[in-house]
């Protein structure tokens, strides 16, 4: 990939098979001379892990050269940590709202077919009345809550809206892991007291509480392993993130179970409880091809938060459930049909090694071109990139911006079945390793446009332009040959 590029290999580190468990996803290149605890040493792009970078911006006493170049920002989990990306997206809500009303720049509005997409462009903009669809950042963002610390108003929204779906998951776990359903609070309430007890017996026989529980042994995991709450039918909700206006469903909850549920909470401290979590409102109206349920997994390269300048390949692909959507069934043994991640999913036995339950990103949207027209397809692109777009503006001013980093971001997203997309989670180490030519070609381009927007020409050299006033170009996409579109709304 990097002789393509015409660069040199010996300018570039990989992390060696000792940092990156997943030793298939590179080929590693000799890290000579480096420094083990910094990476110091002759290099001048790094592809580090997480890890490494944490270490690097921890030592004092080493500093990065002018021609020295790594692939995160010293605080990247401001975004890819779930409880630190709602809990900033919020933030950047309430600082864009006025009175309840949000600021009309997070506001996405578009025609709503092509014959209104003419009139409009032919009559410079005004807004023909009713032909205009909204598409606002805040309806992409599930209303989210942080365990234990909002449960008390996780619990008010509930009430609201009982029997809605509602998922957890762990704030810094990948993979599917520890994630479960739920439609009860009886069944929070159950999970929380077993945590609870299971990082109190594990810190006072070990010194070490917050192992992940699951329906078997208290180990970590998802799948066959993760807790099995009642698998009562949840209420159809169909608001496709606009608001809580759930259906009151089957299981009313009583007094006794909330006054429980919060004199749990009163004793509970995030290392007692063995760590946070995240409790989000669960689309269940999805997208579905063929009876099974899909995300999309999407990649942003941002070389600059301050200002803000990123891009979104046009490349990505679409992860399928092996098994068709059971929405009303929330139990563990039907968690194959709800979460697509293919840790996951390579474990069921339908699981497909010929495709790998992927489809690529242009034929999903082929697909809906097919369905709804090309015009539909294009709105739905380009509100995925809004969504991009705006979720990268809300932690802009919380990023430490330095200047010899950039990221690739992984974006899972979801579709629903209004063609509304919706933000699940965004990953700073978004995987690399393959399950198929295909999987592998699209991930080669992904790379190889990634390096050709962030080296300089003729980087290092003495006469080439520094990284830092590189990365700040906005005209690259139109000077080089990429998939990468520049963002900006």
């Amino acid at each position: 990939m990097f002789e393509r590029l015409g660069r040199p290999v010996e300018q570039i580190l990989l992390p060696s098979a000792s940092h990156n468990a997943a030793s298939s996803e590179a080929s590693p290149l000799e890290e000579e001379g480096e420094c083990d605890q910094t990476g110091m040493g002759e290099w001048h792009f790094y592809w580090m892990t997480v890890a490494r970078v944490c270490v690097i911006f921890a030592t004092v006493e080493f500093r990065l050269q002018d021609n020295q170049i790594i692939n995160h920002f010293p605080n990247h989990y401001e975004l890819t940590r779930k409880d630190l990306m709602y809990k900033n997206i919020k933030r950047y809500l309430r600082e864009h709202s006025v009175d309840g009303q949000l600021d009309p720049k997070l506001i996405l509005s578009t025609p709503l077919d092509w014959a209104a997409a003419v009139s409009f462009s032919q009559s410079s903009g005004s807004s023909h009345g009713g032909t205009l669809a909204r598409y606002a950042f805040s309806e992409g963002v599930p209303i989210t809550y942080n365990i234990p610390n909002d449960m008390s108003m996780f619990i008010e929204e509930f009430k609201r809206c009982e029997g809605s779906t509602w998922i957890v998951k762990p704030t810094a776990r990948s993979q599917g892991k520890g994630i479960f359903l739920i439609n009860r609070i009886q069944q929070l309430l159950q999970w929380m007291k077993r945590r609870q007890t299971d990082a109190l017996t594990a810190g006072s026989t070990n010194g070490k509480g917050g192992h992940y529980f699951n329906g078997s042994n208290g180990g970590g995991g998802g799948g066959a392993n993760t807790p099995k709450p009642n698998s009562t039918p949840a209420s159809t909700l169909r608001d496709s993130g606009k608001g809580a206006n759930g259906r009151a469903g089957n299981h009313r909850e009583s007094k006794t179970d909330a006054a429980a549920v919060a004199m749990t909470l009163s004793s509970a401290s995030q290392t007692t409880f063995g760590g946070s979590f995240i409790i989000s409102r669960y689309v269940a109206n999805p997208l579905l091809i063929g009876g099974k349920k899909f995300d999309l997994r999407l990649y942003a390269l941002v070389v600059s938060f301050k200002p803000l300048v990123a891009y979104f390949h046009r490349a990505g692909f679409a992860r399928f459930c092996a098994t068709k959507y059971v929405g009303d069934q929330t139990s563990g043994q039907h968690l194959g049909s709800h979460l697509t991640n293919v840790a996951l999913q390579k474990g069921d036995k339908h699981y497909n090694t010929t495709h790998g339950g992927k489809w690529s990103f242009k034929n999903f949207l082929l697909y809906v071109e097919g369905l709804h027209g090309p015009y539909i397809a294009s709105t739905l692109r380009l509100r995925i990139e809004f969504l991009i777009f705006h979720s990268l503006q809300a932690v802009s001013m919380v990023m430490l911006n330095d200047k010899h980093c950039f990221e690739l971001y992984g974006y899972d997203i979801l579709i629903d079945e209004n063609l509304m997309p919706h933000l699940i989670e965004v990953n700073a180490s978004p995987s690399l390793s393959t399950t198929t030519l295909a999987d592998r070609l699209l991930k080669e381009e992904v790379l190889t446009d990634m390096l050709k927007i962030v080296l300089p020409p003729d980087f290092p050299s003495p006469s080439a332009m520094s990284y830092s006033e590189y990365r700040l170009r906005t005209d690259l996409t139109s000077q080089l040959s990429t998939d990468f579109k520049l963002l900006n709304f």
